[in-house]
């Protein structure tokens, strides 16, 4: 059975993925160690305690769905330096050292529909999105299947926004099937779709 990591599984998309995929043993992360696996990305050595718990349960990862990135929304002017730095290193430089510390076949990310758009009230939080998504496609050029999933509004999240609601199991089936296709990589998903 081959082995996944799944980041930031206390919340809602990482409950949704580890309820919602079957035939997989699943590693579930929380930063405050509540779950099988622990570490706080908020710092490098987090992530490396992460990995380091990661390798003492498998000797070869399949999967990391990382879902962990904090959410923030607020303006320009309400975002000191500080908040750039932690939102980058939350959402970016975790995912980096993730992959380049477990190699796994692949790599999944979280981004945010609208992400090329900019926000007015989201301008750090879609920076670094932004930043993720290069990474994404660095990794697919490494040969790691990766692929970044950039959901409009989840039923049942604490973020929701008005309009069409991406259901759970749309999510997870997703995620299913780029488990399953080892044909593709590089991908940057928008669920729904934008409507062209």
């Amino acid at each position: 059975m081959k082995t996944i990591l799944i980041t930031g599984a206390n919340g809602t998309i990482g409950k949704i993925l580890s309820s919602g995929l079957q035939g997989y043993r699943i590693l579930s992360h929380d930063y405050k160690g509540r779950l099988q696996i622990s570490g706080d990305f908020s710092t490098d050595k987090g992530v490396e305690q992460c990995a380091q718990e990661v390798l003492s349960h498998t000797k070869h990862l399949y999967a990391v769905i990382h879902t962990v990135g904090e959410y923030y929304e607020a303006g320009l002017k309400e975002t000191d330096g500080d908040r750039w730095r932690a939102l980058f290193q939350n959402n970016v430089v975790s995912a980096a050292l993730l992959a380049k510390l477990l190699q796994p076949e692949v790599f999944i990310s979280f981004g945010v529909e609208g992400l090329l758009s900019g926000g007015r009230l989201m301008p750090a939080y879609l920076s670094v999105k932004c930043a993720l998504m290069s990474l994404t496609k660095s990794l697919a050029l490494t040969g790691m299947r990766a692929h970044m999933i950039s959901p409009r509004s989840v039923e049942g999240s604490e973020f929701m926004r008005p309009g069409v609601q991406v259901k759970p199991k749309e999510i997870s089936d997703l995620i299913d099937s780029l488990l399953r296709d080892t044909s593709i990589k590089g991908h940057i998903i928008d669920i729904p779709p934008p409507i062209s």
